[in-house]
């Protein structure tokens, strides 16, 4: 079964250790360790633009995605 986190207000140029886990009734298991450094860099908002459709003679349908908004909140959006 799949399942994700998203950690949060973690500190700039710092190593985390983490590890999965699970509890039921018989006890808590443990993944084995892994670990990750935060950048100190500001990164760009990462975005996909998907196929035109409902093209018409004067007019089409964009469909974009912000898959990760990088450092900081998105202040626009929209397509070029």
């Amino acid at each position: 079964i799949p399942f994700s986190s998203n950690l949060t207000s973690l500190t700039e140029n710092t190593t985390y250790y983490v590890r999965a886990y699970s509890t039921n009734n018989v006890g808590t298991a443990y993944s084995s360790q892994i670990s990750f450094t935060t950048t100190n860099e500001p990164t760009e908002p990462t975005v996909t633009t998907n196929d035109a459709s409902n093209i018409e003679l004067t007019s089409a349908d964009i469909v974009g995605e912000i898959v990760d908004i990088g450092s900081s909140n998105v202040s626009q959006h929209g397509h070029c």
